[in-house]
Protein backbone atom coordinates (compact mmCIF):
# COMPACT_ATOMS: atom_id res chain seq x y z
CA UNK A 1 0.00 0.00 0.00
CA UNK A 2 1.05 3.55 -0.92
CA UNK A 3 1.13 6.25 1.30
CA UNK A 4 -1.23 8.87 0.37
CA UNK A 5 -0.61 11.95 -2.01
CA UNK A 6 3.02 9.96 -2.42
CA UNK A 7 5.73 12.55 -2.41
CA UNK A 8 6.62 12.65 -6.13
CA UNK A 9 10.64 12.84 -6.85
CA UNK A 10 12.15 15.51 -9.19
CA UNK A 11 13.28 14.83 -12.35
CA UNK A 12 16.05 16.96 -11.97
CA UNK A 13 19.45 16.20 -10.99
CA UNK A 14 20.11 17.12 -6.87
CA UNK A 15 23.37 17.80 -5.73
CA UNK A 16 23.72 15.09 -2.38
CA UNK A 17 27.01 16.22 -1.71
CA UNK A 18 27.60 17.82 1.67
CA UNK A 19 27.37 21.15 2.20
CA UNK A 20 30.97 22.73 2.96
CA UNK A 21 32.13 24.35 6.64
CA UNK A 22 31.60 27.68 5.29
CA UNK A 23 28.31 26.81 3.87
CA UNK A 24 26.84 24.98 7.18
CA UNK A 25 28.07 28.08 8.93
CA UNK A 26 25.81 29.89 6.78
CA UNK A 27 23.08 28.10 7.05
CA UNK A 28 23.54 27.87 11.06
CA UNK A 29 23.58 31.99 10.99
CA UNK A 30 20.44 32.00 8.68
CA UNK A 31 18.55 29.30 11.59
CA UNK A 32 19.57 31.35 14.25
CA UNK A 33 17.80 34.44 12.79
CA UNK A 34 14.84 32.77 11.84
CA UNK A 35 15.00 30.39 14.88
CA UNK A 36 12.25 31.19 17.64
CA UNK A 37 11.87 29.84 21.69
CA UNK A 38 9.15 29.32 23.99
CA UNK A 39 8.23 32.91 23.49
CA UNK A 40 6.95 32.50 19.91
CA UNK A 41 5.15 29.56 20.05
CA UNK A 42 0.99 29.36 20.49
CA UNK A 43 0.16 25.77 20.44
CA UNK A 44 0.05 24.85 23.96
CA UNK A 45 1.04 21.02 23.08
CA UNK A 46 4.22 22.89 21.34
CA UNK A 47 4.65 25.14 24.13
CA UNK A 48 4.64 22.23 26.60
CA UNK A 49 6.71 19.75 24.72
CA UNK A 50 9.30 22.74 23.84
CA UNK A 51 10.01 23.32 27.28
CA UNK A 52 9.85 20.15 28.87
CA UNK A 53 11.17 17.81 26.13
CA UNK A 54 12.94 19.25 23.45
CA UNK A 55 14.67 21.45 26.18
CA UNK A 56 14.27 19.18 29.05
CA UNK A 57 17.04 17.88 31.88
CA UNK A 58 14.99 14.98 32.58
CA UNK A 59 17.65 12.34 33.24
CA UNK A 60 17.96 8.54 34.48
CA UNK A 61 20.28 5.65 35.50
CA UNK A 62 20.01 4.45 32.40
CA UNK A 63 20.71 7.81 29.91
CA UNK A 64 23.75 7.95 32.65
CA UNK A 65 24.69 4.66 31.09
CA UNK A 66 24.51 5.89 27.53
CA UNK A 67 26.40 8.99 28.14
CA UNK A 68 28.86 6.49 29.73
CA UNK A 69 29.07 4.27 26.68
CA UNK A 70 29.60 6.77 24.33
CA UNK A 71 32.14 8.43 26.37
CA UNK A 72 34.31 4.89 26.36
CA UNK A 73 34.17 4.85 22.83
CA UNK A 74 35.65 8.52 22.21
CA UNK A 75 38.29 7.15 24.14
CA UNK A 76 38.73 4.22 22.21
CA UNK A 77 41.95 4.40 19.90
CA UNK A 78 41.46 0.99 18.24
CA UNK A 79 40.88 0.45 15.00
CA UNK A 80 38.29 -1.39 12.52
CA UNK A 81 38.75 -2.32 8.82
CA UNK A 82 35.43 -1.70 7.84
CA UNK A 83 33.91 -1.56 4.17
CA UNK A 84 32.31 1.68 2.68
CA UNK A 85 30.13 2.29 -0.10
CA UNK A 86 29.76 6.00 -1.72
CA UNK A 87 26.14 4.57 -2.52
CA UNK A 88 26.28 5.23 -6.02
CA UNK A 89 24.31 3.10 -8.46
CA UNK A 90 27.32 1.02 -9.34
CA UNK A 91 27.85 0.54 -5.72
CA UNK A 92 31.27 0.61 -5.70
CA UNK A 93 32.74 0.44 -2.33
CA UNK A 94 36.35 0.63 -0.86
CA UNK A 95 38.12 -0.70 2.15
CA UNK A 96 39.21 1.47 5.07
CA UNK A 97 40.31 1.24 8.83
CA UNK A 98 39.13 3.87 11.21
CA UNK A 99 39.33 4.42 14.58
CA UNK A 100 36.62 4.64 17.00
CA UNK A 101 37.26 7.35 18.41
CA UNK A 102 37.47 9.31 15.44
CA UNK A 103 34.07 7.11 13.94
CA UNK A 104 32.45 8.71 17.62
CA UNK A 105 33.52 12.10 17.15
CA UNK A 106 32.55 12.45 13.63
CA UNK A 107 30.36 10.08 13.22
CA UNK A 108 28.10 8.91 15.74
CA UNK A 109 25.57 10.40 17.69
CA UNK A 110 26.12 14.08 19.39
CA UNK A 111 25.55 14.13 23.30
CA UNK A 112 22.71 16.85 22.61
CA UNK A 113 20.85 14.80 20.10
CA UNK A 114 21.11 11.64 21.68
CA UNK A 115 19.20 13.41 25.32
CA UNK A 116 17.19 14.98 22.71
CA UNK A 117 15.97 11.09 21.81
CA UNK A 118 15.85 9.78 24.55
CA UNK A 119 13.45 12.90 26.43
CA UNK A 120 11.12 12.22 23.05
CA UNK A 121 11.20 8.48 23.83
CA UNK A 122 10.05 8.54 27.02
CA UNK A 123 7.85 11.03 26.77
CA UNK A 124 5.71 9.25 23.98
CA UNK A 125 6.11 6.13 26.14
CA UNK A 126 7.16 4.65 23.03
CA UNK A 127 6.87 0.74 22.33
CA UNK A 128 8.12 0.11 18.86
CA UNK A 129 10.91 2.10 17.76
CA UNK A 130 13.25 1.83 14.43
CA UNK A 131 16.84 3.32 13.88
CA UNK A 132 18.29 3.54 10.71
CA UNK A 133 21.63 3.54 10.92
CA UNK A 134 23.25 2.10 13.85
CA UNK A 135 26.47 3.08 13.42
CA UNK A 136 28.81 2.22 16.33
CA UNK A 137 25.48 2.01 18.87
CA UNK A 138 26.01 5.54 20.57
CA UNK A 139 21.77 6.62 19.54
CA UNK A 140 20.61 3.35 19.91
CA UNK A 141 21.67 3.46 23.72
CA UNK A 142 20.24 6.51 24.01
CA UNK A 143 16.93 5.46 22.17
CA UNK A 144 16.92 2.34 24.31
CA UNK A 145 17.43 4.61 27.63
CA UNK A 146 14.08 6.16 26.91
CA UNK A 147 12.23 3.06 26.57
CA UNK A 148 10.45 0.84 29.42
CA UNK A 149 10.05 -2.69 27.77
CA UNK A 150 8.82 -2.68 23.86
CA UNK A 151 10.85 -3.27 20.88
CA UNK A 152 14.04 -1.45 19.01
CA UNK A 153 14.64 -2.28 15.67
CA UNK A 154 18.12 -0.74 14.92
CA UNK A 155 19.50 -1.38 10.70
CA UNK A 156 22.98 -1.05 10.04
CA UNK A 157 24.76 -2.24 6.59
CA UNK A 158 28.33 -2.01 8.33
CA UNK A 159 29.17 -5.27 9.92
CA UNK A 160 32.43 -3.98 11.32
CA UNK A 161 30.12 -1.19 13.11
CA UNK A 162 27.78 -3.36 14.06
CA UNK A 163 29.95 -5.67 15.59
CA UNK A 164 31.46 -2.62 17.80
CA UNK A 165 27.86 -1.78 18.53
CA UNK A 166 26.72 -5.29 19.74
CA UNK A 167 29.50 -6.36 21.75
CA UNK A 168 28.34 -5.14 24.82
CA UNK A 169 25.07 -4.67 24.07
CA UNK A 170 24.04 -6.90 27.12
CA UNK A 171 24.84 -3.95 29.87
CA UNK A 172 22.08 -3.36 32.25
CA UNK A 173 19.93 -0.61 31.99
CA UNK A 174 17.85 1.08 34.19
CA UNK A 175 13.80 0.12 34.44
CA UNK A 176 12.89 -2.46 32.00
CA UNK A 177 15.16 -2.42 29.05
CA UNK A 178 13.53 -2.60 25.09
CA UNK A 179 14.11 -6.20 23.08
CA UNK A 180 16.82 -4.96 20.60
CA UNK A 181 16.91 -6.23 17.16
CA UNK A 182 20.11 -5.85 15.56
CA UNK A 183 19.53 -5.85 11.83
CA UNK A 184 23.00 -6.12 9.02
CA UNK A 185 21.90 -4.81 5.31
CA UNK A 186 21.41 -1.96 3.81
CA UNK A 187 18.01 -0.25 4.14
CA UNK A 188 16.10 -0.31 1.10
CA UNK A 189 17.16 -4.19 0.96
CA UNK A 190 15.28 -4.97 4.76
CA UNK A 191 13.10 -2.21 5.44
CA UNK A 192 10.14 -3.58 3.87
CA UNK A 193 11.25 -7.20 5.66
CA UNK A 194 11.57 -5.28 8.80
CA UNK A 195 8.62 -2.87 8.70
CA UNK A 196 6.23 -6.07 7.64
CA UNK A 197 7.00 -7.37 11.41
CA UNK A 198 6.40 -4.21 13.20
CA UNK A 199 2.42 -3.67 13.66
CA UNK A 200 2.84 0.37 14.21
CA UNK A 201 5.82 2.79 14.52
CA UNK A 202 5.54 4.55 17.67
CA UNK A 203 9.69 6.55 16.82
CA UNK A 204 11.57 6.45 14.22
CA UNK A 205 15.47 7.66 13.92
CA UNK A 206 16.39 8.22 10.19
CA UNK A 207 20.27 8.44 10.74
CA UNK A 208 21.56 7.31 7.62
CA UNK A 209 22.29 7.03 3.98
CA UNK A 210 21.43 10.89 3.52
CA UNK A 211 20.20 11.53 -0.02
CA UNK A 212 16.96 12.96 -1.10
CA UNK A 213 15.17 10.13 -3.27
CA UNK A 214 16.60 7.56 -0.29
CA UNK A 215 14.81 9.60 2.02
CA UNK A 216 12.15 10.10 0.95
CA UNK A 217 11.70 6.33 -0.13
CA UNK A 218 12.19 5.29 3.40
CA UNK A 219 10.10 7.90 5.03
CA UNK A 220 7.15 6.83 2.61
CA UNK A 221 7.64 2.87 3.84
CA UNK A 222 7.76 4.12 7.11
CA UNK A 223 4.63 6.29 6.70
CA UNK A 224 2.55 3.25 6.25
CA UNK A 225 3.31 2.28 9.89
CA UNK A 226 2.54 5.62 11.42
CA UNK A 227 -0.16 6.18 14.39
CA UNK A 228 -1.60 8.95 15.21
CA UNK A 229 0.85 9.78 18.32
CA UNK A 230 4.10 8.68 16.14
CA UNK A 231 6.74 10.89 15.79
CA UNK A 232 9.55 10.84 12.69
CA UNK A 233 13.08 12.11 13.56
CA UNK A 234 15.56 13.19 10.46
CA UNK A 235 19.21 13.68 11.51
CA UNK A 236 21.38 16.48 9.29
CA UNK A 237 18.20 17.78 8.03
CA UNK A 238 20.96 20.42 6.42
CA UNK A 239 23.25 18.33 5.02
CA UNK A 240 23.30 19.28 2.08
CA UNK A 241 20.83 20.73 -1.23
CA UNK A 242 18.96 17.15 -1.18
CA UNK A 243 18.03 16.77 2.42
CA UNK A 244 16.98 20.21 2.79
CA UNK A 245 14.83 19.28 -0.32
CA UNK A 246 13.44 15.85 1.12
CA UNK A 247 12.92 17.65 4.87
CA UNK A 248 11.04 20.22 2.22
CA UNK A 249 9.01 17.47 0.99
CA UNK A 250 8.37 15.43 4.07
CA UNK A 251 7.26 18.48 6.37
CA UNK A 252 4.77 19.70 3.44
CA UNK A 253 3.05 15.75 3.27
CA UNK A 254 -0.82 16.00 4.06
CA UNK A 255 -0.31 13.23 6.99
CA UNK A 256 1.98 15.90 8.86
CA UNK A 257 0.39 17.64 10.80
CA UNK A 258 3.15 19.19 12.42
CA UNK A 259 7.15 20.03 11.59
CA UNK A 260 9.87 21.10 13.85
CA UNK A 261 13.31 22.54 12.31
CA UNK A 262 15.85 22.39 15.47
CA UNK A 263 18.78 22.50 12.71
CA UNK A 264 20.32 19.29 13.12
CA UNK A 265 17.44 17.52 13.58
CA UNK A 266 13.93 17.57 12.35
CA UNK A 267 10.76 16.26 13.59
CA UNK A 268 7.36 15.30 12.12
CA UNK A 269 4.63 14.63 14.40
CA UNK A 270 1.15 12.98 12.79
CA UNK A 271 -1.44 13.98 15.70
CA UNK A 272 -5.16 14.45 13.49
CA UNK A 273 -5.63 17.07 16.82
CA UNK A 274 -3.00 19.47 15.77
CA UNK A 275 -3.25 22.53 13.67
CA UNK A 276 -0.52 22.16 10.75
CA UNK A 277 2.00 24.33 11.29
CA UNK A 278 6.04 24.57 10.81
CA UNK A 279 8.69 25.55 12.83
CA UNK A 280 11.85 26.76 13.40
CA UNK A 281 13.21 26.31 17.37
CA UNK A 282 16.08 27.67 18.68
CA UNK A 283 17.77 24.39 20.50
Amino acid sequence: MLPETPIRPMTRQLTDRPYNHRQLLWKYIDYQYHATGGHGIHSPYLYRLYREVICGRQTTAALEEALAYRARLRCDTSEIRCVTSCETDSGSSENCVRRISDLVRKESCKVKTGKLLFRLVSHLQAVNVLELGTNLGVGTRFLAAGMQGGQLFTIEKSRAFLDVAHRDSDLPHGGNRPEISWVQERFGEVLPEVLAGIPSLDFVYFDGHHRYLPTLEYFGLCLEKANNRSVFAFDDIHWSAGMEKAWKEIAGHPRVSLSVDLFRTGLVFFSKELSRQHMVLRF
